[in-house]
């Protein structure tokens, strides 16, 4: 008997069921962690080589192009997953429609680098432009690829890419660094990345997306889909990368850097949750029924904050300590941003979820409308902080800018899918409370300050924290022995018994 025949491969689990979201969350944020985590360490060695001027130049460069390249990035994600099949075809109409842009795109740029730099009174910043043009048509046509391969469940595939994405940009950006480049070694690092990821997407995406032909139909839902959610994305691009250019221009690169630092590790995390928000997208479209989609969104809800919710606690506590000991002492200045930014990250990751059911109820005016709020608020709340009180008032901003549509958004969500606050945020809030109070307890009044009293105060709220939401939360704790593949030893004596 063949060999295929004696071990039949196992039948791909159904699309939208428990064993997909599984396998999906833990390729996903599994990666996402694994990426950041190599994307944390090569920030720890360049932030000892390089000075903070050059991270400050090099994030105003990439949020100048940020924000112009939103252009090629049309949200395909949410029209494919509305789709059953004709999903290559619908995917290479957005591939030809983003490429386009992002040929125009960089083009402008590459010609407009000087005067965009000089008229933002920053002259220093055009060869850094010039060099990131090519970025906006490597976007355009990575997206689509990636996005059929998330709507597909072919998430290994994705966490694959993204691995060798990162070792790339770590050791590229190490090696120019090492060399004397400045911020060009943060600016090759993110080039090879870029490169590396529209290739591996193209090639992973397979002769399927390269052979599709669109249809006159499939071009009018590029227009019909994605050009709203274009402008949602560009709002939402304009409020993450405004700051950047914002505190660069008003105090200058040093600041700059300070201010793109403080930023680097709560942003991994709350790119840690956007990839859970991907596979729960996923798994929304394939449930039609109301209280399917009902039980996703909230178990999606409770994971991500699950995930963020650690790492508020710990920074409130410890974050100047720890940022002085990782990146050191010349880096502490930025510590205050920090902490308002992992209040951001988990605040605003744990809610995100929120836009997948708009998404799939068709309606896309809410997304638009929130993210038009957080674009309109940001630049007035966001001067007057960093007038007042610098970086610090600047990250102040960009909370407060966030929350102002948020209420509305949530009542909407709640309100649609039956939900209560007590049981998306209660367990959560609840053990978080807790072993915040026990650092602070430790630290500041029983004088736990040395650097191995706080490790051991750092473990004791983890576990606290931990215990507490297995306790509140069974069935988020549940999910998780499910998901996670460092306890099968666990699985497997429940399984016994």
């Amino acid at each position: 008997m063949p060999a295929a025949l004696e071990n039949p491969p196992a039948a791909a689990p159904p699309r939208g069921s428990r064993r997909e979201a599984v396998r999906g969350v833990r390729a996903m944020v599994g990666v996402r962690l694994g990426t950041k985590a190599l994307g944390f360490l090569g920030t720890l060695i360049l932030a000892r080589i390089l000075l903070p001027g050059d991270f400050g130049l090099f994030a105003f460069a990439l949020a100048v192009l940020g924000i112009l390249g939103q252009a090629v990035q049309l949200e395909v994600r949410r029209d494919l997953v509305r789709l059953d099949e004709g999903r290559p075809a619908r995917a290479k109409a957005y591939l030809l429609v983003q490429a386009a842009l992002g040929l125009v795109l960089g083009l402008f740029v590459a010609f407009g680098a000087g005067p965009i730099s000089a008229g933002l009174g920053h002259p220093e910043a055009a060869p850094l432009l010039l060099a990131l043009s090519c970025w906006p048509l490597l976007e355009g046509i990575r997206l689509p690829a990636a996005a059929l391969l998330e709507v597909e469940g072919r998430f290994p595939a994705l966490a694959r890419i993204e691995g060798a994405a990162a070792l790339g940009q770590l050791g590229v950006g190490v090696a120019l660094a090492f060399a004397g480049a400045g911020a060009f070694a943060l600016l090759g690092g993110f080039l090879a990345a870029a490169l590396g990821r529209t290739l591996a997407c193209q090639v992973c995406a397979g002769p399927g997306l390269r052979r599709a032909r669109p249809s006159r139909p499939d071009f009018a839902s590029v227009g019909r889909v994605g050009l709203p959610l274009l402008f949602a994305g560009f709002l939402t691009t304009f409020y993450w990368r405004i700051d950047d250019v914002l505190v660069f221009a008003g105090l200058g690169a040093a600041a700059a850097g300070y201010y793109a630092l403080a930023f680097q590790a709560p942003h991994a995390l709350l790119q840690a949750s956007e990839a859970l928000g991907r596979v729960s997208l996923g798994v929304l479209g394939a449930r039609r029924d109301l209280e399917a989609r009902r039980r996703v969104f909230s178990v999606s809800m409770r994971a991500s904050l699950a995930i963020l919710a650690p790492a508020l606690v710990f920074g409130c506590v410890h974050g100047e300590t720890l940022f002085a000991l990782l990146f050191g002492p010349k880096w502490v200045p930025a510590a205050g941003a920090f902490t308002i930014f992992l209040l951001l990250a988990t605040a605003r990751g744990a809610t995100a979820h929120w836009a997948d059911v708009a998404t799939l109820e068709d309606r896309f005016d809410l997304v638009v409308k929130s993210c038009l709020a957080l674009a309109l608020a940001l630049p007035p709340l966001g001067f007057l902080g960093l007038r007042l009180l610098g970086i610090e008032g600047m990250a102040l901003g960009v909370l407060a800018a966030w929350a102002l549509p948020a209420p509305f958004y949530l009542s909407w969500t709640r309100r649609r899918l039956s939900l209560s606050y007590l049981e998306l945020l209660g367990p959560t809030v609840l053990s978080a409370c807790a072993a915040l109070a026990l650092g602070f307890i430790c630290v500041h009044l029983l004088g736990a300050r040395s650097l191995p009293a706080r490790i051991l105060v750092l473990g004791a709220q983890g576990a606290l924290f931990f215990l507490l939401l297995a306790t509140l939360d069974r069935d988020l704790a549940a999910l998780a022995r499910e998901t996670l593949p460092a306890l099968p030893r666990i699985r497997r004596k429940e399984a016994g018994t």
